[in-house]
């Protein structure tokens, strides 16, 4: 992640320490897939993130980082101090691939703007893609089934007469919860191109964290199996569309999702998830 431009933190901002704040009187919102510094995936796939607020005088955000004396990264409570664009938001953060929370101050939520990108390139490149990411909302939370749609299973294929098949794309499920108290879902993958019928059903935990502080969610996550419809020699896997449902099973029980697809030549992810 570039650094450049990132001393403004230090002109616009005054802080204490996280032991002295109180997150009650913050809206938190989700960065999902914030990946955070750069991260080594698959094939030796390249992801970054990054994010950016833009907020009034007096706003004030959790968390921002800091580098303690010892070299570790410390979260701290900011209030802005002039009316700017904080554009390198979980800078000093330790690493982080899922995402985070940010929270932001009650009585200044709705002068905020603010945004996400990924970044993305397959090994050996310079050039990859961007994708932006969603900022979801407590409102955006639910403790009712909900279902991501169209996850599309495409082949391409590699020789003569029967020829080799390969998935353009793989697929993993992400769930959030937005309580932190843990506990799983029910996950139904439906095949939409055979009258809707169910292929696979698991339970899914919701319980892993990637950190201590509360920017860290809890999450959980599985691959999407890639749909195969064997058709002829010549088309051995015709690909398909499925339909995930989620079903939250612990009471009380808030979470979001998403599916993210990501191009297995050159990397490049688009994220799907309900609106």
């Amino acid at each position: 992640m570039s650094v450049r431009a990132t001393s403004i933190l230090l002109l616009v901002l005054s802080s204490y320490s996280l032991a002295a704040q109180v997150l009650d009187d913050f809206e938190r919102v989700l960065i999902p897939g914030f990946a955070s510094p750069e991260i080594i995936g698959r094939n030796g796939a390249r992801f970054a993130a990054t994010a950016a607020l833009h907020a009034p005088v007096g706003t004030r955000v959790f968390p921002i980082y800091r580098v303690a004396a010892d070299g570790q990264p410390v979260a701290e409570t900011v209030t802005l101090e002039r009316p700017t664009a904080l554009v390198s938001l979980f800078l000093h953060t330790p690493p982080s691939r899922v995402g985070r929370f940010l929270f932001l101050d009650r009585a200044h939520f709705g002068e905020m703007v603010i945004s996400a990108v990924l970044d993305s390139r397959a090994a050996g490149q310079t050039n990859g893609g961007r994708t932006r990411l969603p900022i979801v909302r407590e409102s955006d939370f639910r403790s009712a089934s909900f279902s991501i749609i169209n996850v599309e299973s495409i082949y391409d294929y590699e020789g003569e007469g029967c020829p080799k098949t390969a998935p353009r794309f793989r697929h993993t499920l992400r769930v959030y919860d937005f309580d932190g108290r843990g506990g799983a879902v029910r996950v139904q993958l439906v095949d939409e191109f055979s009258a809707g019928i169910p292929i696979s059903e698991v339970t899914l935990d919701v319980a892993s964290r990637e950190g201590d502080d509360p920017s860290y969610p809890l999450y959980g996550e599985m691959e999407i199996p890639e749909l195969c419809h064997p058709f002829s020699c010549r088309t051995p896997c015709a690909g398909g569309s499925q339909r995930v449902e989620i079903t939250p099973l612990t009471p009380g029980m808030r979470v979001w999702a998403f599916v993210s697809e990501t191009n297995n030549a050159t990397q490049d992810v688009a994220l799907l998830y309900p609106d």
